[in-house]
C-alpha cells in the first residue's frame, strides 16, 4: 500500500515539474504554420502566441487553443484557453478550448505568459500610455508621438469640417467606387475605391473561402462524429491546420461554465461550497448552499468564531457574539495582607505570604523590587552589586574596585573601571 502511494506521489510530482518546467521552442528553431495575416475576419483579432514567435488570428469561443508552442492558437479577448476536462486553464503542451470564465471577463487584456507590449490610447482628448504583458494589443497607437500626432490631426479635421460643413466633398472620380477581391496564383488580391468593377468576390473572406475549396477539391474528409452533450456542456469546434484540408482536432463535449448558477442568498446568509465540480461534462458546476454564517471577531489579527471566548489582555475577558466582542473586566478579590504582587500573565494580585515558601523546602522566598526570588536564588542588581536570597532575606554584596591610573574609564557591563591609555 505504501509503495503504491509513493509511486502515485512521485508520478504527481513529475507531472507538476513537467508542467512548471515547460518552455517554448526558441523562435529560430520554429516554423510558423502560416504567413502573418494583415487583417482578421469573423470577429477575430491579430494575436501573437505567448511564445512570442508567430502571429495569427485569435481563436473564437469553443475553438481549440494551446497545444505544443501554442500551435493551435491564442484565444480572443474575454476568452480563456481552458482545459478540456477541468475547471482550470490549460497546461501546455495540452490542447485547450476557448471558453468564457464568468469570473474573468477581462481575460487576455493582460497575460504574464505573453510578450511585453507598449502603446497608447486616447480618452477625453488626452493620450494615456502603458506597458503590459499581452498577446493581443489593446493599444490604438504605438507610442506617445503617434498618439499626439493623431490628436492634432483630428483637431484639425474637426476645424476643417466646421468651416466647410456646408460644402459637399465627394470622391475625385465618382466612378471609382468599386471594391472587391480576385483569386490569383499568389492568393487573394483585394482593392478598394477602384475604377474597375471586375471583381469575382465582394470581400477577402469570401475569396479565402473559395481558395480553400479549390485547394481541397477532390479530397473527401471523414464525417465528423455527432455528439449530444449534457446540459452543462457544449460541443467544441473542429480545427483544420492552415495547410490542411481535413480537421486534425475533432469536436468534443466540454463544460460551459456560463450555465453554472450560484444561489442568491438573503441577508445574513452566505454562499457555502458543498461540493466542488470535477469539470467534466455532466459535472461542470460547483454546488453551493445558502447558510447562515455568523461573522467572526478579529483581535490582534486573529479571528474568533461565534461563541468563542478569548482574552484581550490579562484583565479583559471577551466572547464573540455575531461579530461583536462583548468584554468584561476581571473583578479582583480584596486582599487581607500588606504585601502582594501580580503574577506574570495574571490580572489580580496575590498575597506574598501565600507564595513565600518554596515547593521543595521550608525556607522562605524574598520579595525584592516587586519580584519574588526563591531561596538561594542569585541575581545581579547592577554591574557591581550581587545578591542572593537566604531564607526570606536578600543579602547583597558590592564589589570594591581598585584604581591603578589617574583617569579610570567605566566599561559597560564591568564592575571595575579600567585605565585610559593616552597616545
Amino acid at each position: 500500500m505504501y509503495t503504491k502511494y509513493l509511486v502515485a506521489v512521485l508520478n504527481f510530482s513529475m507531472l507538476v515539474r513537467a508542467v512548471v518546467a515547460y518552455e517554448c521552442t526558441p523562435c529560430d528553431l520554429r516554423t510558423c504554420l502560416q504567413k502573418p495575416p494583415h487583417t482578421c475576419d469573423y470577429g477575430r483579432t491579430l494575436a501573437k502566441d505567448p511564445c512570442g514567435c508567430c502571429d495569427h488570428c485569435s481563436r473564437l469561443e469553443w475553438e481549440p487553443c494551446g497545444g505544443p508552442d501554442w500551435t493551435l492558437g491564442y484565444c480572443g479577448l474575454g476568452l480563456t484557453c481552458a482545459a478540456v476536462n477541468s475547471t482550470t486553464t490549460v497546461a501546455l503542451p495540452e490542447m485547450g478550448i476557448c471558453k468564457v470564465f464568468p469570473d474573468s471577463p477581462e481575460a487576455g487584456v493582460e497575460d504574464e505568459r505573453c510578450p511585453l507590449l507598449s502603446g497608447c490610447n486616447r480618452a477625453g482628448g488626452q493620450c494615456f500610455c502603458d506597458t503590459r504583458h499581452a498577446c493581443i494589443s489593446t493599444f490604438t497607437y504605438p507610442n506617445m508621438e503617434a498618439c499626439s500626432r493623431a490628436t492634432r490631426t483630428e483637431n484639425g479635421r474637426h476645424n476643417r469640417e466646421h468651416r466647410e460643413r456646408h460644402k459637399f466633398v465627394g470622391p475625385a472620380n465618382p466612378a471609382c467606387m468599386f471594391s472587391g477581391c480576385n483569386l490569383t496564383a499568389e492568393g487573394c488580391v483585394c482593392e478598394s475605391q477602384s475604377c474597375s468593377h471586375h471583381f469575382t468576390y465582394i470581400n477577402r473572406s469570401q475569396c479565402q473561402a473559395a481558395a480553400e475549396e479549390l485547394k481541397c477539391a477532390g479530397i473527401t474528409c471523414p464525417s465528423l462524429p455527432v455528439l449530444e452533450c449534457p446540459e452543462d456542456s457544449a460541443l467544441s469546434k473542429s480545427y483544420t491546420p492552415p495547410a490542411g484540408c481535413c480537421p486534425s482536432v475533432l469536436p468534443v463535449c466540454t463544460c460551459d461554465f456560463r450555465t453554472c448558477q450560484k444561489p442568491e442568498c438573503p441577508g445574513r446568509q452566505q454562499q457555502v461550497l458543498l461540493r466542488a465540480a470535477e469539470g467534466v461534462p455532466g459535472d461542470c458546476c460547483d454546488i453551493y448552499e445558502c447558510q447562515r454564517v455568523s461573522p467572526k471577531c478579529v483581535h490582534n489579527g486573529k479571528e474568533f468564531s461565534d461563541g468563542e471566548v478569548y482574552r484581550m489582555d490579562p484583565c479583559w475577558l471577551c466572547q464573540c457574539r455575531g461579530g461583536i466582542s462583548f468584554c468584561s473586566k476581571a473583578e479582583c478579590a480584596e486582599l487581607d495582607c500588606e504585601s502582594f504582587y501580580i503574577p506574570e500573565g495574571e490580572c489580580c494580585p496575590v498575597c506574598i505570604d501565600v507564595e513565600l515558601l518554596s515547593e521543595d523546602s521550608a525556607e522562605a522566598s524574598c520579595w525584592v523590587n516587586n519580584k519574588l526570588r526563591r531561596h538561594e536564588e542569585q541575581w545581579k542588581e547592577d554591574d557591581c552589586t550581587f545578591c542572593q536570597c537566604v531564607d526570606g532575606d536578600a543579602h547583597c554584596t558590592a564589589m570594591a574596585c581598585k584604581q591603578s591610573c589617574q583617569n579610570p574609564v567605566k566599561i559597560p557591563g564591568s564592575a571595575a573601571p579600567s585605565a585610559r591609555v593616552r597616545h
